[in-house]
């Protein structure tokens, strides 16, 4: 019996020092709401030191190339996503640009307090600088700037909120007029969250930190509008997610993002036939540039 004893002890002790066992994150089967699979991209580049910490991307059609900013310098670069070419184009000092988009021939480029800056003939040796203000601030932490075509304007993704923590805003920007609307569009909230999840039944360790936390784990770093469904698509990298809301903000769909493929995701944009491309800072090795071809 002594030794029976003992040897159950053993076991239970071992057992004791074994980790859990690691959520296996899969791809959700594509959906007309989000038609990827977006843990399996079917091309991946990886970028140049130049681009380590890149955070923003934007569709050019007329080169089929890709514009993307990094977050330290003011240079746009361009990106030839079949082999990975760079060409790049300073346009301003040192300064902590987060995104940009293409509207026209014109690039904004937007900065973590609000800023935008519209840049037009980037290629030349004398660009065309005009910079805007917004109410925005710190505080708010803009990250994602998207382009809402429908409606001509651009929209401004914010990683804070200086007020009520629990949620994160987007703001407009109306490209005509240049002027920013104070007025919030839509806001996500972790109660808005939760009850997705709930209702749609999406449960189990990989949700664990949605469901039974008190802060809300969504910092978006870029937001784009899909060029078929209309649906907004806002990328976190705080989280892992990517999450798809109705343009008035309604929960679509919310994805977990496998690590292992986005060490830290920062821009995002679509080509017009819904191919998606997801670009990654170089957290710990190259920064990446991931494309989605459209299920």
């Amino acid at each position: 019996m002594y030794f029976i004893i003992i040897a159950l002890l053993a076991a239970l002790a071992f057992c004791c020092l074994q980790k859990p066992a690691k959520t296996v994150l899969t791809d959700p089967a594509p959906t007309p709401i989000f038609p990827y699979r977006v843990n399996t991209p079917d091309k991946t580049l990886e970028l140049p030191p130049e681009l380590k910490e890149i955070s923003g991307l934007a569709y050019d059609l007329s080169t089929q190339t890709l514009w993307a900013n990094e977050d330290e310098n003011g240079i746009i670069y361009r990106i030839h996503p079949e082999d990975g070419r760079l060409e790049s184009f300073p346009f301003a000092k040192k300064g902590d640009f987060e995104d940009l988009q293409l509207v026209g021939d014109a690039l904004y480029a937007l900065k973590s307090n609000g800023k935008i800056t519209r840049i037009q003939q980037i290629t030349s040796a004398a660009p065309v600088i005009e910079k805007f203000d917004t109410d925005l601030t710190e505080a708010h932490d803009c990250e994602g700037l998207g382009y809402d075509r429908a409606n001509n304007r651009l929209l401004i993704a914010c990683k804070g909120d200086p007020v009520e923590t629990t949620q994160r805003s987007i703001y407009t920007f109306d490209v005509t007029t240049h002027q920013f609307n104070k007025n919030i569009l839509f806001s996500i909230k972790l109660v808005d969250i939760q009850t997705f999840l709930k209702q749609n039944n999406l449960t189990g360790p990989a949700y664990k930190d949605w469901t039974d936390n008190t802060a809300l784990e969504l910092g978006p770093s870029a937001i784009a509008v899909h060029p078929i469904s209309g649906n907004y698509y806002i990328l976190s990298s705080v989280g892992k997610v990517l999450l798809v809301t109705s343009p008035t903000g309604t929960i679509l769909q919310l994805v977990l993002l496998d690590k292992k493929v986005h060490a830290q995701p920062e821009g995002m944009a679509f080509m017009p036939d819904g191919t998606l491309f997801i670009s990654n800072e170089g957290k710990s090795g190259a920064p990446t540039l991931h494309r989605f071809r459209m299920n």
